[in-house]
């Protein structure tokens, strides 16, 4: 308000309750903790001042390790319902068709359903796993 003010921009436009909000948080205003190997967790900061040190106003369990967290995320907003996007490292070694098939071949029935997972892209659903998790960016 204060840049519109001084003529820098244009005045800020308040939004409707049931429309979509949308704030970039960089890692002054997040901290990242260790939970264990497979998860960490996202604890967003009243203010990056000193006398707000320790205290948060919310915390979400993410399934990736601390080591490999983003240094921003997106936090959206829609009515009452809240959504927090962070990219995060991935790395998966690419295997060539023979490897996969000795890897497959020495599984068990059993063990081989529970290694693969199947997607299913569609149209009204964007993707479906055969472990029937369903994933829709709206």
């Amino acid at each position: 308000m204060n840049a519109a003010l001084v003529g820098l921009r244009k005045k800020p436009k308040v939004k409707a309750k049931h429309k979509k909000r949308n704030c970039y948080v960089t890692n002054e205003l997040f901290d990242v903790q260790h939970i264990d190997d497979d998860r960490c967790l996202v604890q967003i900061k009243r203010s990056d001042k000193k006398e707000d040190h320790g205290r948060y106003l919310a915390g979400v369990v993410l399934p990736f390790p601390k080591e490999k967290a983003g240094k921003a995320f997106f936090l959206s907003r829609k009515g009452s319902r809240f959504w927090l996007s962070m990219a995060y490292d991935y790395s998966n070694e690419d295997l060539t068709q023979s490897e996969v098939e000795h890897i497959a071949s020495t599984l068990t029935h059993k063990e081989l359903e529970q290694a693969v997972v199947g997607i299913d892209l569609g149209i009204n659903k964007q993707a479906v796993s055969s472990k029937g998790f369903v994933y829709h960016m709206p």
